[in-house]
């Protein structure tokens, strides 16, 4: 079914406007799109943002940061920029995705790929006085060499950090991958005699070395089999097209690890890189497949310490039915006794989305409220 664009239309002018607009179209799968259409209204999200970048940077030959599409979400918008240089010297891993309000800031790490796009309607329903950062990986730009270490990302990220907000508590939180960066920041805030009030984890797995080897074959093949009745109504509610590729993504990803897990695979000797993992159709340009590699390194070679404080990890009611990993069981190696499980509605890739987004923000924001009534 088409998606409805906004009702006060309003054709391209210009032939920058035109050229964006026939990209949008296909990216989206529109019939016609205006140039003061918000991309998030229309259809777009974290994974259609990124190809939309993609496709723009090949059309006219610039690199634009994705973060770009939270600040300036339509056509009109977007053709200014092409039509000037973009100033890097004002380049940052702070995205003030909502910047106003008096309540302690809630810092979001990027996942895998670097990027902290598809947050905004997650912020708009925690509320327009909870400010919202989000953190990108630096060599996003094309310019900067990326991190090749967790712990000098931490510190990084801490110091933009510091420019916002000078003393704690602090909330972070980590999406994904982001996860394990968003505890480092916290075990280097409290070195730093600074209070956590939140460290917020988005169903992703401890930063341990040996944690997805934890149990046997049967208790991996009895995961595979709790996940099932879960997902089964959500893949069929799907139409047969997306069900091919959600299910061709999932074998490439969970079903690696899986297959690795279970001793029936050895990726490294197949010479599978890891955006290779991440990347199934091998959309993404090398400079950003690297960075994602670059990432993969940089978590195999940490060794996080038992975190002292508090570890308030959100895990998705629904689970891909190949995702055999013990979220909770991980996190309590690191933080024993102090894991606070929330449930999240929806799936990992989705619940920041409709239909599940708006019970989402009211989990998060009364995590948020107890940190604030606490400060108070």
């Amino acid at each position: 079914t088409a998606l409805m664009v906004d009702s006060r239309f309003v054709a391209p002018r210009t032939p920058v406007e035109e050229k964006l607009a026939a990209i949008w179209t296909e990216v989206l799968d529109l019939k016609s799109v205006g140039i003061h259409d918000n991309f998030f209204e229309v259809g777009g999200d974290s994974i259609l943002s990124l190809n939309l970048v993609i496709r723009t940077e090949k059309a006219f030959g610039k690199k634009v940061p994705l973060d770009t599409l939270l600040r300036q979400p339509t056509i009109a918008q977007l053709a200014t920029i092409f039509e000037k240089p973009i100033d890097r010297s004002i380049w940052s891993p702070l995205v003030a995705i909502q910047p106003h309000g008096d309540r302690l800031p809630f810092y979001c790490v990027h996942e895998i790929s670097g990027e902290v796009i598809g947050m905004q309607k997650l912020v708009r329903y925690l509320g327009p006085d909870q400010p919202f950062y989000g953190l990108r990986a630096r060599g996003l730009d094309g310019e900067e060499d990326p991190h090749h270490s967790i712990k000098e990302m931490a510190a990084y990220y801490i110091e933009h950090m510091r420019n916002v907000q000078s003393n704690g508590p602090y909330c972070v939180g980590g999406l994904s991958y982001g996860s394990a960066v968003a505890l480092e920041i916290a075990q280097q805030l409290l070195a730093q005699g600074q209070e956590v009030g939140l460290l917020a984890i988005f169903d992703h797995i401890a930063p341990l070395a040996d944690v997805n080897n934890r149990g046997g074959r049967a208790l991996v093949i009895g995961r595979v089999l709790r996940n099932f009745p879960g997902w089964l109504p959500t893949f069929i509610r799907r139409g047969p097209t997306e069900m091919a590729a959600r299910l061709n993504r999932k074998i490439v990803r969970n079903g690696i690890t899986t297959l690795s897990r279970l001793g029936l695979l050895d990726a490294a000797a197949l010479s599978i890189r890891p955006a290779d993992i991440y990347d199934y159709e091998k959309k993404l340009p090398e400079d950003r497949r690297q960075l994602i590699d670059t990432h993969y390194e940089a978590l195999a070679r940490y060794r996080p310490q038992a975190y002292p404080g508090r570890v308030t990890l959100f895990i998705n009611r629904i689970r891909s039915l190949l995702d055999t990993r013990d979220l909770e069981g991980s996190w309590q190696l690191l933080a024993p006794g102090r894991v606070d499980v929330k449930s999240l509605p929806g799936m990992h890739e989705n619940w920041a989305y409709e239909p599940y987004v708006q019970e989402a923000a009211e989990i998060i924001r009364e995590c948020l409220d107890q940190v604030q009534r606490h400060q108070k």
